[in-house]
């Protein structure tokens, strides 16, 4: 896919005081509006694109004329541009450059190396023109308003649309080429060149981008609904249309078409509340689609604005949102971090500082719409980047004209300080002065990596818990690492050797890899944060060869004092290693006992035990990942990793990481560690610093455990510990995304509850602090609390600790419908099915004596599996019904009546396991202890899961109370 990042991402509107390109000398004046209507000469008539309900007003030739003159002036920089300065003229030269080169070689029938007829050749021929186009229209360009370019690109337009883009022609190779790639150029191209593009050719191209791109929310070759990135490109492209076609019906179709991107989403494709961007349904996109999302949504507020189209969705101020909690975090001196491009990292072109460049020019436009004080925060943040990333270096003229005009006399932000949890796309990352640290996750919700159009071919493990360390080092990431770096061992990540499991280096065909496991998630506190991620290793989507490899991940940063630690590292059928470093270019490294240092990067420490090193060049080829051909490249890295040899059985690791640290900075820290690791087990890891009555706590729960004597959680959690005198912060969030209810308690002795999310129940102060976090409907967000306590109390936590009281059913059997309605299953396991054969289909009920005393947390136990051939999951609810049943003479015609629904499990597997039903608000609320494990309301069909019953001590069902 080709640019996708430069679709059109620059944008001015009259309230930007954009003064337009003197008439006398402008060669590209609008051309009068003609009807978007199909060209005679094709062979398909083009799709109806008329709303239901024309527009409530008449719109003027004035109307139509001014967005286009903003959208020209977008692209060129309009009156702004001054070839004397420096930074225009360099980018001007770059113009000229790029249009002569594509001159030189352009015939009447295109280039001879684009003569394909597929997507991304019509895509690429249109491209090329509007380099050329852009030339002829930007003041200060040598071709500006030559007639002969104009004539050149016009001759080559002609030829195109009767030969490659026109109704009849059929959507060969991608669809995005013709759909997006191919209409967003042809539409720069129709501006850019104005009134040289004959009345008739306009109509025609006009016609066939309707054509082609007839309904912006619904792909035309496949029906398929269009979201985020995508949606919002083609309703920037029919909005264009409108406006160059002179149809209202159109523009406002268009315009109409865009409030679902403004929406916060839940579950896949979209943005999420916390500012994470997923696109492909499970992939972190914020530098790609996200990217086109923004720059699109951008050029339609640009060019409506203040227009008889003008945006007046309610959710549309979201859109300064996705800036702040979406783009700035993953953004460091004019770099986007690379663990959210997807397979964009494949693309020479699309390097971290291109992809931050246009989304710096979409922000621009975004600023104009903002609050004074959210444009003035833009304008900072622009231009730190500007300032730190090259940005004019490598800018268009018209992007220059655009920050330009927002930062004129506007300071730089200055690096970030801010840590932040990415809960919604499994990614982390941790700003400081002088660098970013960033981690990039998967679980069952977010993929592992992406590969499709034969690209990110050795994405293999770039999900897989990889970190990056952003620095002072400019070219780190951005020249040549993605084809040249051991993609066996990538910073961060535990995985087979290479040698033990090869992986293919093919496209997936956009599959992504998610593990059944959901732990991945974190919490911050300031710079005090955990990251932990449980490890599934991803069968080779070519070979299918078994692997079975597991490991439990976590990370904590304490300022700058970063915590990796590793337990549980077990395989059967594979060798295993975690690769602590992969620096490319890397500068002078210096060891001593327990720690190493690496000069332009910083300090590492050891306290388990040195790591295996060694030094080496490595050549590649940007053709080797994806579909670019490159020459040769070879860089020299460093390479730091631990071997845990071959079916390690509960392996373990732990490092630290010093970003910017002396090596003699280091050394000390090696023999007087501030930060202490306290627990790397299978139940929970954890750091901790303390001075004396003051303290930072970070952990990873797998379990319910106790961290560092400090901590229980009754369950998965992350969480976050400060204390400063008597003021205690806590952060606890649930990783799985799959509890309704955490339980925390803290030896501390409370006095008084400064503050506390709306989600905190502070069930006690003393002698311990006991707090229940809502967690369901979290998405993985962390809630707070803030408690006045004394300062040296260390109360001893509860006696029963993680056992509780667990409470067995004194019932339970399943029934079975149809033919089987009378008869007793009492005895014979538990099962539960819904199919339309009621012969077929199962339900299991369950009761229990009610718990004694105040319920602080519950949780319903069962162990079982999918027994059924149909499928791999399946999810089934528990419902109250009334208790006055036996289960020696129950039946499907005596059983109660299904009550409501108070919780739901999902069954994934053939082997048995535990799940856990979250009974914690039913039991608090009086509810019954009597229940019934059925399908979801309203679902006809499930699939068989088959559980252990009271009769089977080892896997009986049992209520755990706390």
């Amino acid at each position: 896919m080709l640019r996708r990042a430069l679709l059109l991402t620059v944008a001015a509107a009259s309230a930007l005081s954009m003064a337009a390109v003197p008439a006398v000398a402008d060669p590209t004046g609008p051309a009068a509006p003609t009807e978007s209507t199909t060209p005679a000469e094709s062979t398909t008539p083009a799709e109806s694109t008329t709303p239901a309900a024309p527009p409530a007003t008449t719109q003027s030739a004035a109307d139509f004329a001014e967005p286009e003159r903003r959208y020209r002036d977008l692209l060129t920089g309009g009156a702004d541009v001054d070839p004397a300065d420096p930074a225009y003229a360099a980018a001007l030269a770059r113009l000229d450059a790029d249009a002569d080169a594509n001159l030189a070689t352009l015939t009447p029938t295109g280039w001879a190396d684009l003569q394909g007829t597929d997507g991304s050749t019509v895509h690429a021929i249109a491209l090329r023109l509007q380099t050329i186009s852009l030339a002829y229209a930007t003041v200060g360009s040598k071709r500006y308003g030559d007639a002969a370019t104009a004539e050149a690109v016009v001759r080559a337009l002609t030829w195109m649309h009767a030969e490659r883009y026109r109704p009849g022609k059929p959507e060969t190779g991608n669809w995005y080429g013709w759909e997006i790639g191919a209409p967003n150029y042809l539409l720069h191209n129709l501006v850019l060149l104005g009134a040289a593009v004959p009345a008739e050719l306009r109509a025609g191209l006009l016609g066939a981008i309707g054509h082609f791109v007839p309904d912006p929310a619904r792909r035309k070759v496949s029906g398929v609904p269009e979201v985020g990135g995508n949606l919002a490109d083609k309703v920037s492209i029919t909005v264009r249309r409108g406006l160059l076609s002179g149809d209202a019906a159109v523009t406002t179709m268009g315009r109409d078409k865009l409030g679902p991107v403004f929406d916060h989403v839940s579950s896949g494709d979209g943005w999420y509340p916390d500012g994470s961007l997923i696109q492909h349904f499970y992939f972190a996109y914020t530098g790609g689609y996200g990217n086109a999302l923004l720059g699109s949504t951008a050029t339609v507020f640009a060019l409506l604005g203040g227009t008889p189209w003008d945006l007046t969705d309610p959710d549309r101020g979201n859109v300064t949102r996705w800036i702040f909690d979406g783009f700035e975090p993953v953004m460091f001196r004019g770099q986007m971090l690379a663990n959210v491009r997807g397979r964009g990292i494949s693309r020479p072109h699309d390097n971290d500082y291109s992809v931050a460049r246009s989304a710096l020019a979409a922000m621009t436009v975004l600023a104009q719409a903002a609050s004074p004080e959210d444009r003035r925060r833009i304008a900072a943040l622009v231009a730190e980047h500007a300032a730190s990333g090259g940005f004019y270096e490598t800018a268009t003229v018209g992007q220059i004209a655009l920050a330009r005009r927002l930062t004129s006399g506007v300071a730089p932000r200055g690096d970030l300080t801010l840590t932040k949890v990415y809960a919604g796309m499994d990614r982390f990352v941790h700003h400081r002065p002088g660098y970013a640290f960033t981690i990039a996750g998967r679980s069952s919700r977010v993929g592992a990596y992406e590969a499709g159009n034969n690209e990110n071919l050795r994405g293999w493990y770039t999900g897989d818990g990889m970190t990056m360390l952003y620095n002072a080092d400019r070219t780190q990431y951005s020249d040549g690492f993605w084809p040249t770096v051991d993609s066996y061992r990538l910073p961060g990540v535990t995985n087979a050797t290479r040698e033990s499991y090869p992986r293919t280096a093919k496209d997936t065909a956009w599959y992504g890899f998610r593990q059944s496991d959901p732990h991945t998630g974190g919490v911050a506190l300031g710079d005090l944060s955990a990251f932990g991620m449980r490890t599934q290793a991803e069968r080779d989507y070519h070979t299918k060869q078994p692997i079975d490899l597991t490991a439990r991940k976590s990370w904590f940063t304490f300022g700058d004092t970063i915590v990796a630690l590793g337990a549980d590292i077990t395989a059967s059928n594979v060798a295993a290693q975690t690769t602590v470093e992969n620096r490319m270019n890397p500068g002078e490294v210096r060891t001593g006992e327990g720690w190493m240092h690496i000069e332009g990067t910083g300090g590492y420490l050891f306290p388990e035990g040195m790591p295996q090193t060694r030094r080496e060049s490595r050549t590649g080829r940007w053709s080797e990942i994806g579909v670019h051909p490159s020459d040769e490249i070879t860089r020299e890295y460093q390479t730091v990793w631990f071997d845990h040899g071959a079916a390690p059985r509960q392996a373990s690791y732990a490092y630290y990481v010093l970003p910017g640290r002396s090596a003699e900075e280091t050394a000390e820290l090696a023999a007087r560690p501030q930060v202490r690791v306290a627990d790397n087990t299978a139940q929970v890891q954890s750091a901790i610093e303390e001075h004396g009555v003051n303290s930072r706590l970070a952990a990873t729960f797998w379990d319910c455990a106790t961290a560092a004597g400090t901590v229980r959680a009754y369950g998965p959690a992350e969480v976050a510990l400060r204390q400063e005198g008597s003021t205690l912060e806590v952060a606890v969030a649930d990783p799985t995304w799959r509890q309704s209810q955490t339980l925390v308690e803290i030896a501390r002795t409370g006095a008084q509850v400064l503050s506390a999310d709306p989600r905190v129940t502070v069930l006690s102060t003393s002698p311990t602090i006991r707090l229940a976090i809502d967690t369901s409907g979290a998405l993985g967000v962390a809630a707070t609390v803030q408690v006045k306590v004394k300062p040296t109390a260390r109360p001893a936590l509860a006696g029963a600790g993680c056992e509780g009281s667990k409470v067995r059913p004194d019932a339970d059997a399943y029934v079975r419908g149809g033919a089987y309605a009378s008869r007793n299953f009492n005895g014979q396991g538990l099962v539960a099915k819904t199919v339309a054969d009621e012969s077929y289909a199962r339900q299991s009920f369950l009761r229990f004596a009610r718990p004694e005393g105040e319920v602080s947390l519950a949780r319903l136990w069962l162990r079982g599996a999918i027994a059924d051939a149909g499928g791999t999951s399946t999810t089934l609810t528990l419902y109250e019904v009334p208790g006055d049943w036996a289960e020696s003479t129950l039946t499907w015609a005596t059983r109660p009546a299904l009550g409501k629904p108070v919780g739901t499990v999902t069954v994934t597997g053939s082997t048995a396991a535990w799940y856990a039903i979250d009974l914690t608000a039913h039991l608090r609320a009086g509810g019954s202890t009597s229940f019934a494990l059925a399908g979801p309301p309203g679902v006809t069909t499930t699939l068989a899961a088959q559980f252990a019953d009271r009769e089977i001590p080892s896997g009986a069902p049992y209520l755990q109370v706390f």
